[in-house]
């Protein structure tokens, strides 16, 4: 916007693409003036005192500072300036509750590209073995395990029973997994421990009140996630169980709260206070826990934790606890029962392969979402490696993709459940095979507008178009031993806190995955709209964002990447981005992880943008017919090991404030 004077008058002119700002949220919305305007304002004379709304300027350039009157008026505005200019620097620093309840400030922790709030680089290299988590101290208990000898999964064992106590709002054993082992031979192995729907489940359950699929015990599904390290520690492991996790038994009996921790916390202070026993233990005294301050004892989980360590993981699905555990759910209105538990395996799935930009590429097939990445990744690939996303016109592109690879998604189910009339497993086969195609990526690439967008229901080809519908609380760990043995692997509670119920005879948090199904006639908590092959059923899985990826060359068969990511459908396209930064325009590992991020799951219609999201970006993207809306928070949080000339490279996202480890040859035993 420029103002140009003339003789007695001026012009205000909004040139072409320009965003304009939300005057209440101080947001740049992306809204763009099609046409330059201009008006015109006639520069009179107006009195002191008697000044006309909108001649603020005029008035302020006729300020005469040999008048007392308009000397003390300057003075006034020059502190109004610098009391804004304050009040701004605060803005930037703190962050306004996101949670339902509350209201109040909170200050966001640092979000240094390089370190975490305690100094810990956001990049190491190692030729020993790294471990890279959104939680510092996680990644060295990971490491820890390296230095001991241990095998990759038992460094994923150890980093992700650590991340369940010291990130409890985003993972635990409360929850599910998808682990992705590859080893060094270039064998690749998938674990699916994702938790599945109660026996008692029924499609139209959450009808009516889609709340309950949120929070209490309607809202648990069965806990998978230590079957799942369980299975892949007895195939690979060679420390002992006991050893992994027993340190986060100990955890569990209090440590020192950090930023992130306390920042969600208080965004959930509605849930705190909605239930009680969540509350005595983040909100002890009635408010989050400050950074440093000892926090979050949880003396049944530290038992329930040793019990586990000592006798397996089967203590806790038959038996006292199992039934201790089946009980809580059921008084708190849900329907988990001990039948449910004790017939609770993690499956092994044959891995899901395609050649993406000369790499060899392998995922969890569904009810992860590995193939929708792959499908971003292969229209991308198709429109000519190397095709930079960057720019607006890549960007574009990329936004297109997004939005052809989440239509076909909405065809996609878990193919494991028997006897669904809604589900074809013959079909979801299909259509994963249809994501990793090059001919497929092909035909969503020619159907694309390069300088515009399309009506949402012709997104997707042949599984498009679809109908019109009326992970947040997630970690992820990538870890590569001196072996180059590989784990990438994805765990959750679905959303922050999950269920928020806490079983008071073993202490767990408790995931509220039902909500990952589709409630007929309703979009989930994410915006995701309703899918007949994800609809509830007793003993079937809700299709996931999860999606672990590793990467290995095509030529030789070496380990390149090992990805992943935790937010909800935000994982999708925040790994594809990370992954493309790397690969396709060759951005160092650490400005691949780092840089700002986009992400459309094509309903709702907005293109979401990052706070450090260029100008220039946001100027143009809405001249290709895209509404953009601000993302006040990360659109997504990747954790990424590459290998460069033999050396793992790790990295972790700044924006949950994580921080890697490696094994130094000298702390080798």
């Amino acid at each position: 916007m420029g103002l140009q004077e003339g003789r007695g008058r001026y012009e205000e002119v909004v040139e072409l693409g320009e965003v304009s700002y939300d005057e209440e949220e101080g947001n740049e919305e992306g809204r763009v003036a099609s046409t330059s305007r201009s008006r015109s304002r006639g520069r009179e004379r107006v009195p002191y005192g008697r000044r006309k709304e909108g001649r603020v300027w005029d008035w302020v350039r006729e300020l005469s500072w040999r008048d007392p009157r308009t000397a003390l008026a300057g003075l006034c505005l020059a502190l109004l300036v610098v009391v804004a200019l304050e009040t701004l620097v605060v803005t930037i620093f703190a962050g306004v509750n996101g949670g339902r309840g509350g209201g109040s400030v909170v200050l966001e922790p640092e979000r240094s590209l390089h370190e975490d709030y305690e100094g810990r680089s956001r990049v190491v290299r190692g030729g020993s073995g790294v471990v890279a988590a959104d939680q510092g101290d996680c990644s060295e208990q990971g490491a820890r395990a390296l230095r001991a000898g241990g095998h990759a999964v038992d460094a994923a064992v150890a980093t992700a029973f650590c991340l369940g106590v010291k990130n409890p709002f985003a993972s635990g054993i409360g929850g599910g997994a998808f682990i992705l082992v590859r080893l060094a031979d270039g064998t690749a192995e998938a674990i699916d421990a994702r938790e599945p729907a109660p026996a008692l489940a029924t499609e139209r359950m959450f009808v009516g009140d889609p709340k309950k699929a949120l929070e209490g015990g309607l809202a648990v599904a069965v806990p998978m996630e230590i079957l799942g390290l369980h299975r892949a520690w007895e195939r690979h492991g060679r420390l002992p169980w006991k050893d992994l996790v027993m340190p986060a038994a100990e955890l569990a009996k209090g440590f020192a709260a950090h930023p992130y921790l306390v920042r969600s916390v208080e965004r959930h202070r509605d849930a705190m206070e909605k239930f009680p026993d969540l509350g005595k233990i983040f909100m002890p005294r009635g408010r989050a826990p400050r950074v440093g301050e000892t926090c979050c004892g949880r003396p049944r989980l530290s038992k329930t934790l040793e019990e586990i360590a000592i006798n397996g993981p089967r203590v806790l699905y038959e038996g006292e606890l199992a039934r201790g555990l089946a009980r809580d759910v059921q008084e708190a209105g849900g329907i988990l029962t001990t039948g449910d538990l004790e017939q609770a395996k993690p499956r092994n799935l044959e891995v899901l392969e395609a050649e993406v930009m000369g790499m060899r590429v392998v995922t969890l097939p569904p009810p992860s979402s590995g193939a929708v990445v792959v499908s971003i990744l292969k229209q991308i690939e198709a429109r000519g490696f190397p095709v930079t996303t960057s720019g607006a016109l890549g960007k574009h592109w990329l936004v297109e993709a997004m939005k052809n690879s989440f239509a076909a998604r909405m065809s996609l189910g878990d193919p494991g459940t028997k006897s669904d009339p809604f589900l074809d497993a013959a079909k979801i086969e299909g259509v994963v095979e249809d994501l990793v195609s090059p001919k497929f990526a092909k035909s969503l690439v020619d159907a694309t507008l390069d300088y515009g967008v399309r009506p949402a229901e012709e997104y997707g080809g042949i599984h498009g178009p679809f109908y019109v519908p009326d992970d947040n609380g997630t970690s992820h760990l990538s870890i590569v031993d001196a072996d180059q043995n590989a784990v990438s692997m994805t765990t959750t509670i679905n959303t922050g806190f999950g269920s928020k119920l806490v079983s008071r005879s073993t202490g767990i948090l408790l995931n509220n995955e039902m909500d990952d199904f589709s409630i007929p006639g309703q979009p989930n908590t994410y915006g995701l709209a309703p899918s007949e092959a994800n609809y509830v059923r007793g003993g079937k899985k809700p299709l996931s964002s999860m999606s672990p990826i590793i990467a290995s060359g095509m030529d030789d068969g070496g380990l390149k990447i090992v990805l992943g990511g935790s937010g909800g459908p935000r994982i999708i396209t925040a790994i594809a981005e990370t992954f493309l930064g790397y690969v396709d325009r060759r951005l160092s590992p650490s400005d691949a992880l780092q840089e700002p991020r986009l992400h459309h799951q094509l309903f709702p219609e907005d293109l979401l943008y990052e706070n450090e999201t260029s100008r220039e970006i946001m100027t143009q993207l809405p001249l290709f017919g895209h509404r953009l809306k601000h993302e006040n928070g990360g659109l997504g949080n990747c954790q990424m090991v590459v290998m460069e000339n033999g050396t793992a490279v790790a990295v972790s996202d700044h924006r949950k404030d994580g921080a890697p480890s490696k094994v130094d040859d000298d702390k080798l035993q």
